[in-house]
């Protein structure tokens, strides 16, 4: 089981700046957009300034960067050109750029806490969180109570994973701007984090009211609703075909059941039923699973098969996710290592299975895995392969998965190579029902190819 954080913290970086360019919440100083302050210029400098403003509320930041660029030539050591300027380098994702221009203007005009504010949230969105912490403990030592700066403040502390701290700055800005859209999405992203799942869907729907259009907040809105369920059933068939064997010989049903408690942990159980070439086995299991914080997980399971035919006796797991980094390589966003560990006991011995691996989200929509397998089986011999596998959202409530392998696996009390492509598409067609398909192309070593497909159904009440 993977651990992502359709909630994870990914303010930093262009699509953040975006954002909160979009959602105004830069402040009066810092916004800019709103309105050109009287910087003693002429009418064609101010007539420049309000046309680059338009051009940051249209996204249009090359424009923006040009008209600026321009003015900061005429008037090189005009510090609200440089600040203006800064901005505009910082939303379009240049930020060495947009700090040595900062810097400058911070030279000029020492005092103001705009500059300040401005450099502590490009230092923020180009993941230099010590550098940001230190830019704008100035600003709040000068505005305890400036919200933009408590909003800064508080995706320092969610960045630092300290969640409840950030609730708390979170609540500080909504007393301060009731209503604020901005603050309530943050507040509900902390509230996730901590398995708050109900008042963080509130929130979320609040702010989706505001605009409906906003589909990355349908998304979140969409991952709430499914976490806020107490209760949650799992029904699954799948069935396989052979070359040269009847298809109907080999199926297998699974169904499930779990009940979340608070603070993210969630029990179930779960029956299994195997029938392969008209021999049936079934498995019973409880489950579990535990989002301890935003940036760590887990979950176990453990079950058993009476008079196991070709199952194993008595198996046990478990898995893990955790957060590496905020800002991986290059700028990407999370990377989260990943581990599971299981305990199989068939009649001819017992085999240990062991999974470590990566996932790279490249963006807030595709992550990439990949995981070495080591298999020690019941003839003390250890074996090894490997998994990749790619997921992408590709339309609002859709993901599909691909990827392949080449591992060991245990099967009659028998571990060999299998080679394996894979693929599936899941929909949710609302908050509280996902379908979803999967098919299968597996060729192990010196006996079947075979080829199968699942159809699934989760539904949450």
């Amino acid at each position: 089981m993977t651990w992502r954080s359709d909630l994870k913290v990914a303010f930093c970086g262009w699509v953040t700046a975006v954002f909160l360019l979009v959602a105004g919440t830069l402040g009066p100083g810092a916004a800019g957009a709103q309105a050109t302050p009287d910087i003693g210029a002429p009418p064609d400098i101010k007539d420049s300034l309000r046309r680059a403003d338009d051009a940051l509320r249209a996204g249009r930041f090359d424009g923006a960067i040009e008209i600026l660029a321009r003015l900061r030539n005429r008037r090189p050591d005009d510090p609200e050109i440089l600040y203006r300027l800064g901005r505009a380098l910082a939303f379009a994702g240049r930020y060495d750029e947009s700090l040595a221009v900062l810097d400058r203007a911070a030279i000029l005009r020492p005092n103001d806490m705009d500059i300040r504010l401005a450099i502590a949230q490009t230092d923020f969105w180009g993941g230099r969180i010590e550098a940001a912490e230190r830019s704008l403990a100035p600003v709040l030592a000068a505005a305890p109570d400036n919200p933009d700066a408590l909003m800064l403040k508080g995706r320092l502390l969610f960045a630092r994973q300290i969640p409840a701290a950030a609730e708390t700055l979170f609540l500080r800005v909504l007393a301060l701007r009731p209503g604020d859209r901005d603050a309530m999405i943050a507040l509900a992203d902390v509230l996730m984090a901590q398995g708050k799942a109900r008042p963080a869907r509130d929130l979320y729907r609040e702010a989706l009211a505001a605009d409906a259009s906003d589909r990355a907040l349908r998304g979140r809105l969409s991952e709430a609703e499914k976490a806020a369920s107490s209760w949650e059933a799992d029904l699954s068939g799948g069935y396989s075909g052979f070359a040269r064997r009847d298809a109907a010989e080999w199926h297998e049903e699974h169904v499930a059941l779990s009940y979340r408690l608070e603070q993210g942990l969630r029990l179930g159980g779960r029956l299994e039923n195997y029938s392969r070439f008209r021999r049936d086995d079934q498995t019973f299991k409880i489950t579990g699973a535990h989002g301890v914080s935003p940036a760590f997980g887990y979950g176990f399971f453990a079950g058993a098969t009476p008079d196991a035919d070709f199952r194993p006796r008595f198996t046990a797991g478990v898995d893990s996710s955790a957060r590496l980094l905020q800002r991986s390589a290059f700028g990407l966003p999370a990377l989260v290592g990943l581990a599971e560990g299981v305990f199989d006991h068939y009649a001819s011995g017992d085999v240990r299975t062991l999974r470590i691996g990566l996932e790279q989200n490249l963006s807030d929509r595709l992550s990439l895995t990949a995981m070495t397998i080591q298999v020690l089986g019941q003839d003390d011999r250890w074996r090894d392969g490997w998994l990749v596998r790619a997921r992408a959202a590709v339309a609002e409530g859709v993901a599909a998965t691909i990827g392949g392998s080449v591992a060991p696996e245990t099967e009659n009390s028998t571990t060999s190579n299998n080679r394996s492509i894979f693929a599936g598409i899941s929909w949710d067609i609302d908050p509280r029902t996902t379908v979803r398909l999967d098919i299968l192309r597996e060729d192990r070593e010196r006996s079947y190819i075979r080829n199968a497909i699942t159809l699934g159904l989760r539904r949450r009440f």
